[in-house]
């Protein structure tokens, strides 16, 4: 009887396993297919106008304009990461540049007060 009763709790709980597995996988598939009306969104995006940057502005116009119904959160979201990398590494390219145009720009102020002691030591001498 034991044996019995061993085996089937074993059944059982195997069974309950895989239903959970069956969930999970139902939810991360469901989760992968989520979508948002694109009214929704849109309402997001103007309440948020006063804030967001024209670029911003500018990518959720562009992702929205052949959009008729629902939004899929997954490509947006993986649109949105892209044009997050793409913004970051173009800030980051800005900040070099301006570091670069910094030191020129030291470079050259010592080259003027270089010169500017010349033309001083010239004017003491004539």
């Amino acid at each position: 009887v034991r044996q019995v009763l061993s085996h089937q709790s074993k059944v059982a709980k195997r069974q309950k396993q895989e239903e959970l597995e069956a969930l999970q996988q139902e939810l991360a598939e469901a989760a992968g297919e989520a979508h948002m009306p694109k009214e929704q969104l849109e309402a997001e995006v103007d309440d948020l106008e006063d804030t967001l940057q024209p670029s911003v502005r500018q990518f959720f116009d562009r992702e929205l304009k052949d959009v008729e119904d629902d939004v899929s959160v997954d490509q947006l979201f993986q649109k949105m990461l892209s044009f997050i990398n793409s913004a970051a590494a173009g800030a980051t390219q800005a900040r070099r540049g301006e570091e670069r145009y910094q030191r020129q720009a030291e470079q050259l102020q010592r080259q003027v007060e270089e010169l500017q002691q010349k033309l001083d030591e010239l004017n003491r001498e004539t």
